[in-house]
């Protein structure tokens, strides 16, 4: 009588084209997830200063975090209008659409604390090398 062995063989973990892909998105998985945790905040300093000045001007930034992150787009909306070249008044004059309730003072006042807190390149208006 004769016996017959089956070998079975265990995959081969030996290179395969496949494994650098998986390696380089199990490392791009990590580095994201590590970053959800390790990112801070950018310019909390600025924006504290920017609210701070809106209250003293009388202005409600907003009750919720959607209404501040409008008022902090409307800062940044203002820095790029005086970086382009606009007026302070065509700045302010910008600045209804986010502060309807807001007199034409607070509007400027409001500006002026954008470019105080807010604005991180210089403020000066870029001109044409024609």
């Amino acid at each position: 009588m004769s016996t017959t062995t089956l070998v079975v063989r265990a995959p081969s973990l030996g290179y395969s084209p496949v494994v650098p892909k998986m390696r380089v998105g199990l490392f791009a998985a990590t580095a994201m997830t590590v970053s959800l945790f390790v990112v801070a905040p950018a310019h909390a300093d600025n924006s504290d200063d920017f609210l701070a000045m809106l209250s003293q001007l009388g202005v409600n930034a907003g009750d919720t975090s959607a209404d501040v992150a409008l008022s902090l787009a409307a800062a940044n909306a203002a820095c790029q209008n005086l970086h382009y070249g606009y007026s302070t008044a065509v700045a302010a004059d910008q600045m209804h659409y986010a502060f309807p309730a807001a007199s034409s003072a607070q509007l400027t006042g409001i500006v002026a604390a954008a470019r105080k807190t807010m604005c991180e390149q210089a403020t000066a208006p870029l001109t044409p090398d024609w």
